[in-house]
């Protein structure tokens, strides 16, 4: 795994990025709303000190819920940037989604990834949150580069990440404050310095088989019947999985089925069990769970 940092309005200096032994940044496109935005002299001092540059766009924290129309808006505002900056053509841009993201909101943002893949193409796009964000995102293939905060996450990792947000607190450099992060694959969508070369991206791989889904399961846990609902294209589903609650650091085991009705609203019941702790409440699992066709 590989260290590096992404920072707002610090700017610690690529020396000192270097010694403190970070291999990459993560910074903003401009927007030319602020001091967030990265420029051509950073770049430079970045890639003298062997620093590869990932981009991330962010207007305002829930933007990406104003869906299609709001991301080509933005990714045309991004593309245009980054190519006068320098980068690459095929440099991808990761989306913030900078609150947490619950599963109503997440149609909206697939409208809005969707949106900003008509402007960049969908390889080229990106998206930060939570696990729970990035397994939907891989799912539906709303995105193709995934960077996860820890925040929202309740120690969740996403298997598939490209960039991993594991520190944005009381983190500083040369004086100045970062978030740490780490990159999970040895191509996480970066542009590298002139002496590194890149490797090809790896992907996580559709899931092709026809009698398998996998879904992001809701257990609302109140006195029996406790239920769960379920997403997928298939009529009928049976799980069992062990997962853990977003609700708490707890070990949940759900058995039950689920029905995907001709309409294509899904429903259906079960039981969850709760290895330790845990009360009647909500439980939104941060994990994306496979379940099987019967």
């Amino acid at each position: 795994m590989i260290e590096g940092v992404d920072f707002s309005w610090a700017r610690p200096g690529g020396a000192a990025l270097a010694a403190a032994g970070k291999k990459f940044v993560v910074r903003y496109v401009p927007t030319g709303s602020g001091r967030k935005d990265l420029d051509a002299a950073e770049i430079a001092d970045y890639r003298a000190h062997d620093l590869a540059i990932c981009l991330v766009w962010e207007s305002a924290p829930g933007r990406a819920k104003a869906g299609t129309a709001a991301g080509r808006a933005d990714a045309t505002v991004a593309k245009a940037a980054a190519a006068a900056l320098g980068f690459p053509l095929t440099t991808p841009i990761y989306f913030a989604v900078d609150f947490d993201a619950q599963s109503a909101d997440f149609p909206a943002i697939d409208a809005y990834l969707r949106g900003a893949a008509t402007v960049l193409s969908a390889p080229r796009v990106g998206v930060y949150g939570s696990a729970r964000l990035m397994a939907h995102c891989a799912n539906v293939k709303s995105a193709q580069w995934f960077w996860q905060t820890y925040a929202w996450s309740y120690g969740v990792i996403f298997p598939g990440n490209h960039l991993y947000q594991y520190n944005n607190v009381g983190q500083s450099i040369n004086g100045g404050e970062v978030d740490l992060c780490r990159a999970m694959q040895a191509n996480y969508g970066q542009w590298a310095p002139p002496s590194v070369p890149v490797p090809p991206p790896v992907h996580v791989a559709p899931q092709e088989d026809p009698t398998v889904r996998v879904v992001t399961v809701t257990i609302e846990m109140f006195p029996a019947p406790r239920t769960f609902t379920a997403a997928g294209r298939l009529r009928r589903f049976s799980a069992t999985a062990e997962m853990s609650a977003i609700a708490g650091p707890y070990t949940a085991t759900v058995d039950g089925t689920a029905v995907i009705e001709s309409t294509g609203v899904p429903h259906g019941s079960g039981f969850l069990r709760l290895a330790s702790g845990g009360s009647i409440g909500r439980y939104v699992l941060a994990s994306a769970v496979t379940l099987r066709a019967e």
